[in-house]
């Protein structure tokens, strides 16, 4: 943003057995300072992490990050006058599915702003035996409410070799000449990816 890089990063006190979400902020990414933190650890939200922000009219952002709540991973949102903050957690917009294959964990994913008026995140959702998987989202153009979500997963990992984690998670997203390529991790070890094709009014697989 500007001349100013910012990195907003985990931190976990092992001691407290308590995380926080933290931010950095440099001329460039081999010159990052540590700016405190971002989201602290609340009863409200424990151990914040995994951010993914975007700026939204009227010179504000938002900053979706996960945290843990009863046994569960959610999805919670704030909101800032600035990318460096400070940030006010809001109620969350969107919750995971009884009965899907997103009905207990839920973590932000990259966000696609290519069309202001309807973003898109790639979000990561497991079951309670945590065998994550990829899907998309979409919200309005001020992030207040979801106006499409995918019912079937995007991406499933392949079978692993025994031993491997039956996760798949997004990492990361760009978007070329109308392409989406998608950035994600399996089994926690294997980075691969996909190319995305983008329809209307929704996305395909």
């Amino acid at each position: 943003m500007g001349d100013t890089t910012y990195v907003y990063y985990s931190g976990w006190n092992q001691t407290a057995l308590r995380g926080q979400l933290l931010l950095a902020a440099g001329s460039d990414a081999e010159h990052l300072r540590k700016r405190g933190t971002a989201i602290p650890y609340s009863d409200r939200v424990m151990n914040p992490k995994e951010a993914s922000i975007v700026p939204v009219a009227h010179e504000t952002c938002r900053l979706f990050f996960e945290y843990a709540q009863s046994s569960a991973s959610e999805v919670g949102i704030a909101s800032a006058p600035a990318v460096d903050g400070p940030w006010t957690v809001q109620p969350p917009i969107f919750e995971s599915r009884p009965g899907c294959w997103d009905a207990w964990h839920l973590s932000p994913g990259p966000l696609l702003c290519t069309d202001p008026t309807r973003p898109v995140m790639f979000y990561n959702g497991a079951t309670r035996d945590a065998k994550w998987r990829i899907r998309w989202i979409a919200f309005d153009g001020g992030f207040t409410r979801v106006v499409a979500r995918g019912d079937d997963t995007l991406i499933t990992p392949p079978p692993g070799a025994s031993g491997d984690t039956d996760i798949a998670f997004a990492a990361s997203a760009i978007e070329v000449n109308h392409a989406i390529y998608l950035y994600y991790l399996i089994a926690d070890k294997d980075m691969m990816r996909a190319q995305v094709e983008r329809a209307h009014p929704v996305l395909e697989a």
